[in-house]
């Protein structure tokens, strides 16, 4: 064989192999094209989102933070199943300022950038923290400026302003013109307070009577002398539900005869757990007008009880998380465990959640309404007023 016809030969071996590398190749190319098509992460593993709450699991409002932990339970086993990636965290504030900076500070510890927080008093003192580390809240209370000056701080639930708004408006269509105030001292009821002071002073009713009570108190028969003594056209009681069994059952044997309302708490668990008789003919702001029409709250609630045992109460705060839960998921998700990506989509989309609709405002609260709801021979039953 000739040198020409051996360099000939070599040349073709070497386009062969040549050929057959880059068939491979591109038939790779083509494969892993699918495969990202498809969503098939081959080299990247999908991201866990880890996401936590801080409930008050003990100490005085543990009665709140148990409903809202199971609905939490209850929606994370929801998305799981959905084959979301995400990772539930549960830590307990004990409803005590300095135990819910050292729950949302071990979060961190642990890289968490999702958080949902319970009562008004434990999310205004994680709030500079929040901000400070650039971290999601969704803040589970009524504090009418809890998102303010905050672009990471998202509200699903209504405001002290709205609640006390709607209970002005019906005093002030009874003609009530003098009121007495009692109410819980507590930096979860204060701030609600502070919001019936100014809206009825607006609306020209004239504060007769002002006091507090301290949250573990049970004797309230002092102050209730006291006030049935002074000319009023009714009484507002503004508290947690554990409170209002004691205090109402002193009131009816003390036989006020002026008309008592009360607040959102008077739907709660503890509030009801030993009968309604005592509450005849109370009127309350409630959070049951944002009840979905297609009744998801009902179907949650068969739910809770065929889980738990037992129903979770009227108040609606297990439905709240059990929302905040599932947007959370679903937007930290798409946003990949980005806080900043996430808060354009949180204000950008419309949510349907079991509580019904929700679209958040620029300054991160969902509009909710509040109707008005009274005890009638031991139900709940709607108030025939417009409230909003």
């Amino acid at each position: 064989m000739n040198k020409l016809t051996k360099l000939s030969l070599a040349v073709s071996v070497i386009l062969v192999i040549f050929a057959s590398v880059f068939l491979q190749s591109c038939q790779k190319g083509k494969e892993e094209e699918k495969a990202i098509e498809k969503n098939k992460s081959v080299e990247v593993p999908q991201q866990t989102i880890k996401v936590a709450a801080i409930l008050p699991l003990t100490g005085n409002l543990s009665f709140l933070g148990e409903p809202e932990r199971n609905a939490l339970l209850m929606a994370f086993d929801d998305v799981r199943q959905e084959g979301k990636n995400i990772k539930l965290l549960i830590e307990d504030s004990k409803g005590q300022a300095k135990d819910g900076i050292s729950a949302i500070n071990k979060l961190l510890a642990q890289n968490v950038k999702f958080f949902m927080v319970s009562t008004t008093g434990i999310n205004r003192a994680v709030k500079p923290i929040v901000e400070r580390e650039r971290v999601i809240m969704f803040a589970e209370c009524m504090d009418p400026v809890i998102t303010s000056e905050s672009k990471y701080i998202f509200r699903i639930f209504p405001n002290y302003m709205q609640e006390q708004m709607s209970l002005v408006n019906y005093l002030d269509h009874l003609g009530i013109k003098k009121v007495g105030l009692f109410y819980a001292n507590s930096a979860g009821i204060k701030p609600e307070a502070d919001a019936f002071k100014k809206l009825s002073t607006e609306a020209n009713i004239d504060l007769a009577y002002e006091g507090t009570f301290e949250m573990d108190q049970t004797n309230f028969r002092d102050e209730l002398f006291k006030i049935k003594n002074i000319p009023m056209d009714g009484l507002v009681i503004l508290a947690y539900g554990n409170s209002y069994p004691p205090v109402m059952k002193q009131i009816k044997d003390l036989r006020f005869n002026i008309p008592i309302f009360g607040n959102v708490a008077l739907e709660q668990e503890k509030a009801v757990e030993g009968g309604t008789e005592i509450y005849e003919g109370v009127v309350f702001p409630s959070l049951t007008a944002v009840r979905s029409k297609d009744n998801k709250v009902g179907e949650l609630k068969e739910r809770y009880f065929q889980r738990y045992k037992k129903y979770p109460g009227g108040f609606l705060d297990y439905a709240y998380f059990y929302d905040a839960f599932r947007i959370i998921a679903e937007v930290a998700e798409k946003a990949q465990g980005n806080p900043e990506v996430a808060i354009g989509l949180f204000l950008s989309h419309k949510f349907h959640g079991v509580a019904g609709p929700i679209e958040f405002s620029p300054q991160g609260d969902a509009h909710l309404s509040v109707g008005l709801m009274k005890y009638e021979n031991g139900l709940v039953v709607p108030v025939d007023f417009e409230t909003n």
